[in-house]
């Protein structure tokens, strides 16, 4: 096929947005977000007193009566300073802590960026208020004696 008889085919498209030759305008792509910026907090909840157990390769943890919501699954949710829920999270696989604690690890994700202040909480024991910087650092909390 000869590609002379092709090129003015080509340009068509080109002639009817106005542009033409060397002096047409150059176009500027502009990329905009698509949502806003979201970070990542870890932390992790010790449970003193409590017993830390293999059943198998199944690590378990039999925590003091009281204690029972927190165990593998248990919600971990964040809250902008308005009250709305902006990311959840889970309690992972507890790990021994010491003789007589179990630490559950978490990680929440998808957190919006740019609140001054988040409150956290795991399970139902109420909420602690946290900075960003704090939430980025990682997050410490212990029930029990």
């Amino acid at each position: 096929m000869n590609l002379r008889y092709l090129a003015p085919l080509l340009l068509l498209p080109l002639a009817a947005c106005g542009a033409s030759g060397p002096s047409a305008a150059p176009v500027t792509v502009t990329a905009t977000p698509t949502g806003p910026s979201v970070f990542t907090a870890t932390g992790h909840i010790d449970v003193d007193g409590s017993t830390y157990k293999l059943y198998g390769s199944v690590p378990t943890c039999q925590v003091e009566e009281g204690y029972d919501d927190i165990a593998t699954g248990a919600q971990v949710t964040v809250k902008s300073p308005q009250g709305d829920v902006v990311a959840l999270g889970r309690l992972g696989v507890p790990l021994k802590h010491g003789p007589y604690a179990c630490r559950f690890p978490f990680t929440v994700t998808d957190i919006p960026e740019g609140f001054p202040l988040y409150s956290v909480e795991v399970s139902h024991r109420g909420a602690l208020t946290y900075s960003e910087d704090e939430m980025q650092s990682g997050l410490k909390f212990t029930l029990g004696s």
